[in-house]
C-alpha cells in the first residue's frame, strides 16, 4: 500500500468541493435578509457573473456559474446585508454549511467558525469573522467529510484556525473571497493543497447553509417580503457525519441550494423574446472572400517564384511579393489563434483557413530557401508565423472535438492531412535556408509534432503519398541541421556522414532532437479504443471504470502504431546490435564490455555496429517478436528466456540506411533504429496499464501516461507524483491478468538511495520497480543548453550529470512558494527554470531544488 502521505493527501480531495461550495455559499444573518434576496457568484472575470433568488421557502434557485479556465480562478460570493427589525446591537452568529455531490456519495459538513455582526439602528455597520482564539466567541472551523470510491469509504475530521481573509467588504456590503481562503487554509493545514481541484472541472452540488446566533438577539435567517421579514421554514439536515452538530446548531435556521459548474452558460434571452447563444457570438471566423482572395495571390505569387527558381535566383520584387502574400496568412491565422484563446473558432472556416495559408507557407518557404540579393528577413518571419499559428489552430481544433469519431467530414480530414503536409514542406525549406539551422531545425519540429499530435488526436488517416512527404521532409530537417554541424551543405552530406552522426552520442542526440514524432498513418478509432478496453475490463475487472482506464492510457493509445514489428524483420541484424546494450540496462555495466564492446555510459546503452550473431543471441532482444495489445496499449518484446514490456513514446523518421541499434536517450528512454528509415522510442511500463490505473484510481490518485513514458499521479491540491516503472524482465507466455495491484516503498532505505523505489505487485506475482521522475519535462532541454550531458536509469531514478555527480529525484512535486518564485525569477534560464542549491536531507551533499513557472521538486545528491 502507498505511504502515510499519499493517505493524507488524498483526504484532502474529500473536503475539497465542501469548502469552496460552502464557503463561497454563506450567508451571514441575525433578523436580516439579504438585500432582494440574491446572493452573486463570480469566477475570474467580472463578466461570469450569476445571480440567485431565495424564495420565501428558503430555497434558492439553482445556480449555473461558466467553469473558468484558469484552475485558480476560484468562485467569489458577494450580498448585501439588511437588518428588517431595525435593532441596534452586536449578533454572533454560528455558521454550519453541508454539501454533498450529486453524482455520488461524497459530502462534507462542517462548522465554519463565528461571524460578528453590528448593527446600528437597523444599519448593518460590519461584518467580521472573530479570530481573536482568545475572544469567548471564536470558533474553530470544523470539517467532517467522507468520500466513497471502489467500494470503500473513509472519513476525515479536521479543525482549522479561522483566518480573517474568509471576509472582506465595507459596511453590509459583503465578499466571501474563496481563493482567499484557500490561501489562508492552505497554509495552515496540508490536507487543504487540494482546494482547487473539483471547481477546476465541472459539477453539481446541494448544499445547505445554517444560521445559529450565540448572542441574546435571536437573530433568523429569512426573506424579505415587501419589507416584511419571513423566518426560512427549511428543516435542519441530517447531520450524517457528524451528530454533535445537532446540539450545538439546535434552534438554527436553514436556507438550501444547488450550485452548477457547467462548461457553458444557458442561453439568454434577446429582446425579441428568443434566445442568443454568447459564444456563437464571440466566434471568430476570416471571411470566405479573403480567404479565396489569399489563395488565388497565393498561385500567382508562387508561380512567380518558380519561374524564377528555374533561373537560380529570386528578385527582390518578387521576395516582396511573396511577403505580402505571406503577410496576409499569418494576419489571418493570428487572428483565428486569437479567436481561439478568447471566445471560439469554427473548424470549418478554420479548415479552410489553414488549407490556403500552409500553401502560402510554402511559397514563402521556397523563397527563403532561395538565393536572392534582397532581404529575406520579413518573409523568413511571416512563413514561420503560419507555420506555427498552423500547429496551434489544429491543437485548438483537436482539443474542441477531442473524443469525437465524427468529429471532422473526409474533405476536412483531407484539409487537414494537405495542411500538414504543406506545413512538413515549407519547415523543411525554412530550415535549409535559415542561418542557425539547428536552432531553427529545433523551433519547426516542435511546431511540426504539435501538428502531427493534433491529426492523430483528429483520427485523420494519412495517404502513402501523405506519410512519404512528411518522412522525407523530417530528414531533410535534420540532414539540414546535421550539415550546419559537419560544415557542408545538405547536398554534401554522406551516408557515411549520417552514420558517423550517429555514432558520436552528442551529435547523434542533436540529430534527434530535430525530429519530431510522426503521425500515426492509421489512427485507432475512440470507439474501438474504447471497446478493447470495455471488453478487458469486463473479462478481468468487472464493475470497474471504462473510462478511467481510457483516460489514464490516452497518451499511450495516440502514441502507438499496433503493428510495431514491420520495420524490425531482420533479427539476425539487429538482435546482436540491441540485445547487449538492452540487456546491460539489466544485467549490469560490465555486460556489454564482457559480451561484446565498451559501453559508452554506465547504463551500457550504445549503438552498436551490427555483428554476425555471437553468444548473446540466445538473450537478445527480438524486434520482429513485437507484439502490440490494444486494451493496454503495450507492447511486448522478447528477450532472452522472457519479455518486456513497454509503452511506445512514438516513431520517428531517420535517414534509411543507418546501421540497426539501439540508443538511451537523455531521459532513459530507448530509440530503438531499424535500417528502413524508421526509429521507435519506447519506454519501460507496467505489466497491466488498465490495473495500474484502476488501483490508483480507488486509491483517489487520478493517473495519467506522459509523452515521455513516465506517469503522474494528481495528489493534493497541485501536489503530484512523478514516477516511472524499470526495465524489469518477466516471464514470457500466458498468465492471468494483473488482478489487483498492491504499492508499497522501499523499506528502511533513504530517499535519495538509488535503491529506494516504489514496487507494484499484482496479484498474479508479476512484481515491478517505480522510479522517481523528473516532474518538469523542460529539465532536459536546460541542462544540454547549459552543455552539460546526462543520463537517466529508469531503473533507479538516477540522473548521471558528467562532471557534476548522479542525483535522485523525488517521487513528489509541488507548487513554488513566494519565496521560490522569487528566486526563479531571478535566476531562471531561457527555459524559465532556477536550480536552488542547499543541502535538504542533511547529509553534507549538495541538493537542488528545480523551480519551474509551476513546479518545484527535489533532487537529492545520491551517495
Amino acid at each position: 500500500m502507498l505511504p502515510q502521505r499519499f493517505k493524507k493527501t488524498h483526504l484532502s480531495k474529500y473536503i475539497a468541493t465542501g469548502i469552496i461550495a460552502s464557503l463561497g455559499s454563506s450567508v451571514f444573518a441575525g433578523d436580516f435578509v439579504l438585500e432582494t434576496n440574491q446572493i452573486t457568484w463570480t469566477n475570474g472575470p467580472t463578466t461570469n457573473t450569476t445571480t440567485a433568488t431565495v424564495a420565501e421557502t428558503g430555497v434558492a434557485e439553482t445556480i449555473s456559474l461558466l467553469r473558468g479556465n484558469d484552475a485558480n480562478a476560484l468562485p467569489n460570493v458577494s450580498f448585501t446585508l439588511q437588518d428588517l427589525a431595525n435593532t441596534t446591537g452586536t449578533y454572533y452568529i454560528r455558521l454550519f454549511m453541508q454539501v454533498k455531490n450529486q453524482s455520488g456519495n461524497n459530502q462534507v459538513e462542517m462548522r465554519l467558525g463565528v461571524v460578528e455582526v453590528d448593527v446600528t439602528a437597523g444599519t448593518v455597520d460590519s461584518v467580521d469573522m472573530i479570530t481573536n482564539q482568545a475572544d469567548p466567541n471564536y470558533a474553530p472551523v470544523k470539517v467532517y467529510a467522507r468520500k466513497e470510491s471502489g467500494g470503500s469509504t473513509l472519513n476525515l475530521d479536521a479543525e482549522f484556525v479561522t483566518i480573517a481573509s474568509m471576509i472582506t467588504g465595507a459596511g453590509n456590503e459583503v465578499t466571501v473571497n474563496v481563493s482567499n481562503v484557500v490561501n489562508a487554509l492552505s497554509g495552515n493545514n496540508s490536507l487543504f493543497d487540494d482546494i482547487i481541484e473539483r471547481f477546476a472541472s465541472s459539477g453539481d452540488f446541494d448544499y445547505v447553509i445554517g444560521v445559529k446566533d450565540d448572542s441574546a438577539n435571536g437573530g433568523e435567517i429569512g426573506t424579505n417580503d415587501d419589507g416584511t421579514f419571513v423566518v426560512s421554514p427549511v428543516a435542519a439536515p441530517a447531520f450524517d457525519l457528524n451528530a454533535g452538530f445537532s446540539a450545538e446548531f439546535a434552534g438554527a435556521t436553514y436556507i438550501k441550494g444547488t450550485l452548477n459548474i457547467v462548461d457553458t452558460l444557458p442561453s439568454a434571452p434577446d429582446n425579441d423574446g428568443g434566445t442568443t447563444d454568447p459564444e456563437e457570438e464571440e466566434e471568430t471566423t476570416i471571411p470566405e472572400s479573403d480567404i479565396t482572395t489569399l489563395n488565388t495571390e497565393t498561385d500567382l505569387a508562387d508561380v512567380q517564384v518558380d519561374d524564377e527558381l528555374e533561373s537560380g535566383t529570386v528578385s527582390e520584387s518578387t521576395v516582396t511579393l511573396t511577403e505580402e502574400v505571406t503577410n496576409d496568412a499569418a494576419n489571418q491565422t493570428d487572428q483565428l489563434v486569437t479567436g481561439s484563446q478568447t471566445g471560439e473558432i469554427s473548424t470549418s472556416n478554420t479548415l479552410s483557413v489553414l488549407a490556403t495559408s500552409s500553401k502560402t507557407a510554402v511559397t514563402g518557404s521556397k523563397v527563403v530557401n532561395a538565393d536572392t540579393a534582397a532581404d529575406k528577413t520579413t518573409v523568413t518571419n511571416t512563413t514561420k508565423k503560419v507555420i506555427s499559428n498552423s500547429a496551434t489552430l489544429l491543437d485548438s481544433i483537436a482539443t474542441s472535438n477531442e473524443g469525437s469519431d465524427a468529429a471532422l467530414t473526409d474533405d476536412q480530414k483531407n484539409q487537414v492531412v494537405n495542411t500538414i503536409v504543406n506545413m512538413a514542406t515549407a519547415a523543411k525549406n525554412v530550415t535549409s535556408g535559415s542561418t542557425g539551422k539547428e536552432s531553427t531545425a529545433k523551433e519547426m519540429k516542435q511546431n511540426l509534432e504539435k501538428a502531427f499530435q493534433a491529426t492523430t488526436r483528429l483520427k485523420v488517416p494519412l495517404t502513402d503519398e501523405a506519410e512519404t512527404a512528411i518522412k522525407e521532409a523530417a530528414v531533410s530537417i535534420q540532414v539540414a541541421a546535421l550539415a550546419e554541424l559537419t560544415g557542408k551543405s545538405s547536398e554534401e552530406v554522406t551516408q557515411e556522414d549520417l552514420q558517423t552522426a550517429f555514432n558520436d552520442p552528442e551529435t547523434r542526440e542533436k540529430v534527434l532532437a530535430a525530429s519530431p514524432k510522426l503521425p500515426l498513418k492509421n489512427p485507432r478509432s475512440n470507439a474501438d479504443i474504447e471497446a478493447e478496453i470495455n471488453s478487458y475490463i469486463t473479462a478481468n475487472y468487472p464493475a470497474k471504470s471504462t473510462t478511467v482506464a481510457k483516460d489514464a492510457t490516452k497518451q499511450t493509445q495516440d502514441n502507438s502504431d499496433d503493428s510495431p514489428a514491420d520495420n524490425y524483420e531482420n533479427d539476425d541484424e539487429v538482435s546482436s546490435a540491441i540485445g547487449c546494450p538492452l540487456l546491460g540496462l539489466i544485467m549490469g555495466p560490465g555486460f556489454c564490455a564482457f559480451i561484446q564492446a565498451p559501453a559508452e555510459s554506465p547504463n551500457g546503452a550504445l549503438l552498436l555496429a551490427a555483428t554476425e550473431p555471437t553468444q548473446t543471441s540466445s538473450t537478445a532482444l527480438k524486434p520482429s517478436g513485437m507484439t502490440y495489445d490494444k486494451a493496454t496499449a503495450t507492447t511486448s518484446m522478447p528477450v532472452g528466456d522472457g519479455i518486456m514490456k513497454f509503452s511506445q513514446l512514438g516513431q520517428k523518421a531517420l535517414p534509411a540506411g543507418l546501421t540497426p541499434g539501439v540508443v538511451t536517450q537523455p531521459d532513459g528512454r530507448l530509440t530503438l533504429i531499424g535500417s528502413q528509415g524508421v526509429a521507435m522510442d519506447l519506454a519501460p511500463t507496467a505489466e497491466d496499464t488498465i490495473a495500474l490505473a484502476i488501483a490508483l484510481d480507488d486509491m483517489g490518485f487520478p493517473m495519467t501516461f506522459r509523452n515521455d513514458g513516465s506517469f503522474e499521479l494528481a495528489l493534493a491540491g497541485n501536489d503530484k507524483f512523478t514516477g516511472t516503472f524499470g526495465f524489469d524482465t518477466l516471464p514470457a507466455g500466458d498468465r492471468a491478468a494483473c488482478g489487483d495491484m498492491t504499492f508499497a516503498p522501499t523499506a528502511n532505505i533513504e530517499v535519495n538511495h538509488p535503491d529506494y523505489v516504489f514496487t507494484a505487485e499484482c496479484e498474479n506475482g508479476i512484481t515491478q520497480n517505480i522510479a522517481p521522475f523528473v516532474a518538469e519535462a523542460g529539465m532536459y532541454e536546460s541542462l544540454a543548453n547549459g552543455g552539460f550531458t546526462l543520463l537517466t536509469n529508469r531503473n533507479t531514478g538516477v540522473i548521471s550529470v558528467e562532471g557534476v555527480g548522479d542525483f535522485k529525484p523525488s517521487f513528489f512535486s509541488s507548487t513554488p512558494t513566494e519565496a521560490e518564485v522569487a528566486y526563479q525569477a531571478q535566476n531562471a534560464d531561457s527555459l524559465g527554470i532556477a536550480y536552488m542549491p542547499m543541502d535538504v536531507n542533511g547529509d553534507g551533499r549538495i541538493d537542488f531544488k528545480i523551480i519551474s513557472d509551476t513546479r518545484v521538486q527535489i533532487m537529492y545528491a545520491a551517495p
